[in-house]
């Protein structure tokens, strides 16, 4: 990208967030846009350690604070159409944002197959900070 170019990024958590990190770091002079419908950003890949107990559902936040000073632009609206044509992203309160590069980053939804014993106790999936709480309390039960 080129100075003062336009990077838009859509999702912010598995590979968005890191995405607007490291392209600031790498590009520092390029103008980065976050758009996100979470409330906040979480580093995903640590819901294993909050669910074991090794660290507390608030450590693995990142705060808006942390991009915004980074140079990073968070808007926390949903994507309500990309228009490729003329390289914009519309958010839910009208707003357009246009870019020169579009990264979209929308993440993905838990699935659990339709196989014998899906409707158990205890089948959960973890994608947030309420399923790991959720099956941090449902382990507790069995604990020793």
């Amino acid at each position: 990208m080129k100075k003062d170019e336009k990077l838009v990024i859509v999702g912010c958590s598995g590979s968005g967030g890191p995405a607007a990190m490291m392209s600031k770091k790498l590009m520092p002079e390029i103008d980065i846009t976050v758009i996100r419908k979470e409330e906040f950003f979480i580093a995903r890949w640590a819901l294993p350690h909050v669910v074991a107990g090794l660290v507390a559902s608030n450590s693995i936040v990142v705060p808006d604070k942390m991009l915004e000073g980074l140079g990073i632009n968070v808007v926390r609206e949903e994507v309500t159409r990309v228009d490729t044509v003329n390289k914009s992203v519309f958010v839910s309160g009208g707003k357009e944002f246009k870019y020169d590069k579009l990264y979209l980053a929308t993440g993905a939804s838990p699935f659990i197959p339709p196989i014998e014993g899906k409707e158990l106790d205890g089948v959960m999936s973890l994608r947030g900070l309420d399923d790991a709480e959720k099956i941090k309390t449902y382990i507790s039960k069995f604990s020793f």
